[in-house]
């Protein structure tokens, strides 16, 4: 691979910002990471589009044992060749993040596109 894109424009379309605009500012930075030595300047763009992203409750679900499943869905792209990617990440409660929600949630949403990240660079090999 040559570059990563990220779109995130269905994400804004279904989710909204900060939703979008967390997964446009830390997905990228995830993927560099987890494709770290890997980009060369012959190859291919790789482009993920991100879907969905589902947090769950702040609160901590009592059927996941206090904790809240997040989710992020999307498709990736490289040379012509498309798949569905998907992660999931879980959310502890705690009582400060009701106090500092917003950063709370860009938490949750790093966490995501970390959890995400790390299963394309699986996917496309290496």
């Amino acid at each position: 691979m040559r570059a990563i894109r990220v779109d995130v424009a269905p994400l804004r379309a279904n989710a909204g910002d900060p939703t979008a605009a967390g997964v446009a500012e830390e997905l990228p930075r995830a993927l560099a990471r987890a494709l770290a030595g890997r980009l060369t300047p012959g190859g291919g763009i790789l482009t993920v589009r991100i879907d969905y992203l589902t947090l769950g409750p702040n609160t901590g679900a009592t059927i996941h044992g206090g904790s809240s499943p997040d989710n992020i869905e999307g498709v990736a792209m490289l040379d012509g060749v498309q798949w569905p990617v998907r992660a999931t990440s879980t959310y502890a409660a705690s009582p400060i993040d009701q106090t500092r929600i917003e950063q709370s949630n860009h938490f949750r949403v790093a966490a995501l596109t970390e959890a995400l990240a790390y299963w394309i660079a699986r996917d496309v090999g290496g």
